[in-house]
C-alpha cells in the first residue's frame, strides 16, 4: 500500500484494532484518546499528523512548546503512545 493514503483517523483505528489483540480494551481506548488529541494538536500547529510523516520538529514542538509545563509523567506517557504508534507503521 502506498504510504500516506489513509487519513490519520483511519491509521489510528487500524493501529488500535491490530495492536489491541491480547490486551485490555481500556488500555487501547486510552491510546485512541491520546492519539486523537496528539493528531489535533499537530494539525493545529501546522504539522502533518500522518504516522509516516511525523517529523522530529513536530515531536520537539510537542515536548518543548506544547507540553513543556506538564508533568514529566504526562509527557513520557504521550511520547510512549506516539512512539508505539509510529513504530507500527
Amino acid at each position: 500500500m502506498p504510504r500516506n493514503k489513509s487519513s490519520p483517523e483511519a491509521c489510528i483505528e487500524k493501529y488500535i484494532s491490530e495492536a489491541r489483540k491480547g490486551y485490555k480494551d481500556s488500555t487501547y481506548n486510552q491510546y485512541r484518546t491520546v492519539l486523537y488529541k496528539i493528531t489535533r494538536e499537530l494539525i493545529d500547529a501546522g504539522f502533518d499528523p500522518s504516522p509516516y510523516r511525523i517529523s522530529t520538529e513536530a515531536v520537539k514542538y510537542l515536548l518543548e512548546d506544547l507540553w513543556k509545563n506538564n508533568e514529566m509523567s504526562y509527557r513520557k506517557w504521550r511520547i510512549n503512545v506516539l512512539s508505539r504508534y509510529c513504530k507500527f507503521y
